[in-house]
């Protein structure tokens, strides 16, 4: 991996809101927020009473406090009163992105606005009756819900702005593990451990909050016996090679191309964050994987239902996505 950050065009999808939106782009493929109904997971197909609109599209890059254009929800045309109080709008940041700081009850006007009019029209959605025309339900570092909880239907326009630029809290984290979201969603696959370590460096460099540090001064390459130093995992395994995070097998190889075990992950990443004391409930965990006791206690992985953590299974793709963007939202 070069020193350097990757720079790409990014820009937000408005995908379906279930009940309340029609269904419609904001902005492009390249970047997409998913809108929804929580209440009403998985529905698809629903002519709602609202669109998706987009007032600006910036170019962002693989970095940390990355500003996008506001998605701005309004009613239909000739709906003269498109939303009701308790109606509730779920937003959710594609994996590989995450927002600075997770919205809360005290910040979250940081990320949700209601003007109070638009055009010379008046907002319907608007503070009164003692309540906010916008009011907190739940908030993640991906991801936002909130509830219409005061609204005047003399108001002649509705508009709910959904905002990403206030720095440290609703501007967002974008790395490069956004480009495998197709490849690893829903992929059963093993993963390597050499593209195991190359994602956990996509995700780790471009970010000053990261515990992997990128130090071009003095920097050389340590060379692995069954490493190639031509081989495109080279450098990013090097560079974990370098901050200690790794150090190979007694025989002074790194078998790069071996299938990473869940053990293994969780090690490796509990590595990256200062140690936590923290009770293993399953029943497979060797007392000494301190590492995956403090992945436990961030909550960047878990067991299953059986009370197992099947240590010695190979991580799967699917997973290394899940457990890669908890690790991004954990710095």
């Amino acid at each position: 991996m070069k020193a350097g950050v990757t720079v790409r065009s990014f820009m937000i999808l408005a995908a379906f809101f279930i009940i309340l939106l029609s269904p419609g782009k904001a902005f492009a493929d390249d970047f997409s927020i998913n809108v929804s109904d929580p209440d009403r997971p998985g529905q698809q197909g629903y002519e709602g009473s609202t669109i998706n609109s987009a007032l600006s599209v910036p170019s962002i890059h693989f970095a940390d406090n990355q500003v996008l254009g506001t998605l701005r929800i309004t009613g239909k045309k000739g709906i003269n009163v498109p939303l009701c109080e308790g109606n509730k709008i779920m937003i959710t940041l594609p994996p590989g992105s995450c927002f600075m700081s997770a919205p809360n009850a005290d910040n979250y006007r940081k990320y949700v606005k209601w003007p109070s009019e638009v055009d010379g029209m008046k907002n319907q959605i608007c503070d009164g009756a003692g309540k906010p025309g916008i009011g907190f339900v739940s908030g993640t570092r991906h991801s936002l819900v909130i509830t219409v909880d005061n609204l005047d239907p003399s108001g002649k326009t509705t508009v709910i702005d959904f905002v990403f630029d206030e720095k440290d809290f609703s501007c967002i984290r974008v790395s490069a593990l956004y480009e495998m979201t197709n490849a690893y969603q829903y992929n059963s696959d093993a993963i390597t451990r050499a593209e195991f370590f190359q994602r956990l460096t996509e995700i780790s460099l471009p970010f000053a909050t990261s515990p992997v540090r990128w130090d071009n001064s003095g920097y050389t390459e340590k060379q692995f016996p069954d490493l190639p130093a031509n081989s495109p995992y080279a450098g990013n395994i090097s560079i974990l090679s370098s901050a200690g995070l790794i150090t190979g097998y007694p025989d002074g190889t790194i078998k790069p191309m071996d299938n990473i075990t869940r053990l293994e992950a969780g090690c490796l990443l509990g590595n990256l964050f200062p140690p936590r004391e923290y009770p293993i409930k399953w029943s497979d965990v060797p007392n000494w994987a301190k590492g995956v006791q403090t992945v436990f206690s961030k909550g960047i992985m878990t067991g299953y239902p059986d009370g197992t953590f099947k240590p010695d299974q190979y991580l799967t793709k699917s997973e290394a996505l899940i457990i890669l963007q908890n690790t991004l939202e954990a710095y």
